[in-house]
């Protein structure tokens, strides 16, 4: 879909999840592939660029992984994250061409799609935890089940 027919679909007011891919990371911005971010506003100028305002804010926690160092440092080294190099912004603004395919940058997701994140952030236990430290409890849970029903096998 090219980002002039995805124009015609959004509506005032919406916030629309998604989620980047690798081409993102050809644009000007902080954003890295696997991060997440709502739609916010876009906002089309006279010479046909779409300018879409994201928010990262939300995926805070989902995104801290996937933020690439990039940046660089004092010795000029490419060693730094957009956070650390204070760079980073959790609104971003982002310029498309109307003839660029939508698909080459980002895929819309529902925050409930079954992805782990989505039930990290539905999970009422995990308000104290970040994200690292709830898929690890995940994980070690995971662990103890699969071994107490190994056990009762036995």
């Amino acid at each position: 879909m090219k980002f002039s027919e995805f124009l015609k679909l959004m509506q005032p007011g919406d916030r629309i999840a998604v989620e980047f891919f690798r081409g993102i990371e050809d644009q000007e911005c902080c954003i890295d592939r696997s991060m997440r971010a709502d739609i916010v506003d876009c906002v089309l100028d006279g010479d046909g660029i779409l300018h879409l305002f994201f928010d990262l804010g939300p995926y805070e926690a989902h995104n801290k992984p996937f933020e690439q160092a990039n940046y660089y440092d004092k010795n000029g080294e490419p060693c730094l994250t957009a956070r650390q190099a204070k760079m980073f912004n959790e609104r971003e603004c982002v310029y498309f061409s109307l003839d660029d395919d939508v698909s080459r940058y980002f895929r819309v997701i529902s925050e409930d799609e079954g992805t782990l994140y989505g039930e990290y952030k539905k999970d009422p236990t995990a308000k104290d935890l970040a994200y690292t430290q709830w898929l690890e409890s995940q994980v070690l849970s995971t662990r103890q089940a699969l071994s107490s029903a190994l056990e009762h096998q036995r």
